[in-house]
């Protein structure tokens, strides 16, 4: 572990022993205090933790247990993240999905133009946002022939909840495991108080939890 590491203009990529990449990224500046590398990092969130922060640069990859997150810029500065061009997908095709991860009831494919955060929280097998807007957003969930396991509460790996949240430009699809729609909406805003996607929120036709929502479109 280090207390504070500062790192300017660099090229990074953090490889698995099976030489996966988990992490990598462009241009890279990076002044982190408490930055801390996982001994398990295939059961964390992050390959990494750290206290206080400011990231940026461009060209990310993380990936998050079966899904990978990129993004075409990050920019942090006084704790307000701003990212360009999100992306978070399988990186494996959706039949080798189920078959490594039979508990999941929906896979998601995520795209964001343009988002904003407060404050990000990240914590084994949590990630909580505060104040996100997002611009552009493309949720597409696909849901899985999973049966769901009454004695088994892990069957999401990452817990997500997000605080005051405002999306403009947003379409939301979720697919049937046969390939039918169950929901397709137009394009819409929204602001909402809480969002919640845990365990048993993923266990509904829409897997999320909504408090006090205003939607338009």
């Amino acid at each position: 572990d280090s207390d504070h590491i500062t790192i300017k203009n660099g090229n990074i990529d953090v490889l698995k022993y099976t030489e996966e990449v988990l992490f990598s990224v462009k241009n890279f500046y990076l002044d982190v205090e408490g930055l801390a590398i996982e001994d398990t990092i295939s059961k964390e969130l992050l390959p990494f933790g750290f206290d206080n922060y400011h990231i940026k640069g461009n060209q990310f990859f993380v990936r998050l247990s079966d899904y990978g997150a990129t993004a075409e810029s990050i920019d942090t500065n006084d704790k307000l993240t701003k990212v360009k061009n999100f992306h978070l997908q399988p990186i494996i095709s959706h039949q080798d999905f189920q078959k490594r991860n039979p508990q999941q009831l929906n896979i998601f494919d995520v795209k964001i133009a343009q988002l904003s955060l407060k404050e990000i929280v990240l914590e084994k097998k949590k990630l909580g946002l505060t104040n996100a807007s997002f611009n552009g957003t493309n949720i597409v969930i696909f849901k899985t022939n999973a049966k769901q396991q009454a004695k088994k509460d892990d069957a999401v790996k990452t817990a997500i909840d997000i605080q005051e949240v405002i999306s403009t430009n947003a379409t939301l699809k979720i697919v049937n495991p046969n390939q039918q729609d169950f929901l397709n909406t137009g394009i819409f805003d929204v602001n909402v108080k809480k969002i919640i996607y845990d365990n048993e929120t993923a266990k509904s036709p829409i897997p999320f939890l909504y408090e006090n929502f205003d939607i338009k479109g």
